[in-house]
């Protein structure tokens, strides 16, 4: 069987897992999981079979380099991300962590269940963490509701 095949086989085995009929579209292997008290994830699996995850953090400030450094910092060797890449989307200014894994480094589908599940926890501890990162000029500007919570995030 191809790396794609498997790749969403092992999706359809994680649905059954979760309860669902199914999590792919037929036409565009990807999906969205949007859990009760967890992060919404982007599900896809690309042409090469490779399975990818994405969350969606929160939107940057407009201007606010010490923010861009710590993302990048953060980055490097994947010193904070264990393995995920933190990004921004240029125009939107939307702050994504996203992991991709091959067939061969996933295993089986309770390897990828795994994997959701620990990229679950590593997207909340980012969904906590980036408010913090934002400056506080930000912070004063409105960047931060009343509450304290950051304006960007969903879920």
């Amino acid at each position: 069987m191809s790396d794609i095949g498997m790749a969403r086989e092992w999706v359809a085995g994680l649905a059954e897992q979760l309860g669902l009929e199914s999590l792919l579209t037929d036409d565009e292997d990807t999906a969205i999981l949007d859990f009760e008290q967890a992060p919404t994830i982007h599900l896809s699996v690309g042409e090469d079979g490779c399975i990818s995850l994405m969350a969606h953090l929160g939107n940057a400030p407009e201007g606010d380099l010490e923010l861009a450094e710590e993302l990048l910092a953060s980055n490097l060797d994947w010193r904070d991300t264990e393995g995920a890449t933190l990004s921004m989307e240029r125009f939107s200014r939307g702050v994504f962590l996203a992991r991709r894994w091959t067939v061969a480094e996933l295993g089986d589908v309770q390897g990828l269940a795994t994997s959701l599940e620990q990229f679950i926890l590593l997207a909340e501890r980012w969904i906590q963490t980036f408010p913090q990162l934002v400056s506080a000029r930000d912070q004063e500007n409105g960047a931060l509701s009343p509450d304290g919570n950051f304006s960007g995030l969903r879920g």
